[in-house]
């Protein structure tokens, strides 16, 4: 089960460009392919390098560690079926992009954009 948490606005997020953000306090790196937003974990799965600080072009996002690409439409690694990045659902509402993340013990949620605590994190104020 994963909740909804704000990650950033489409105006922070154009088409062509990536975003590191912090949604429920995990890493995650938004993508905008031609005005659809996807969303990685930001964990490359070969070494952990930050996907969402790679080199972004088209749907292809490059690990810095080592060159691994993946399609950030699904994750999966172009020309082989072994190696995937972890795609979360993403919610676009207006202008507001809202990725879905497993909720982690002990870590209290916030709001993505302002660090309050959030009811769309699962916390009370």
């Amino acid at each position: 089960m994963c909740d909804y948490v704000r990650a950033t606005t489409l105006d922070q997020l154009p088409p062509g460009k990536s975003r590191l953000v912090f949604a429920g306090g995990k890493p995650v790196a938004l993508f905008n392919v031609e005005g659809h937003v996807y969303a990685l974990d930001d964990a490359c799965p070969h070494a952990g390098s930050s996907l969402g600080m790679g080199k972004f072009d088209g749907a292809i996002v490059q690990c810095r560690a080592h060159g691994l690409r993946f399609d950030v439409r699904n994750g999966q690694m172009p020309g082989s079926s072994g190696l995937w990045a972890t795609s979360l659902p993403v919610r676009v509402s207006g202008n507001e992009v809202s990725v879905c993340v497993e909720r982690q013990p002990g870590v209290a949620g916030a709001d993505c954009l302002t660090g309050r605590p959030s009811a769309a994190c699962g916390d009370s104020e």
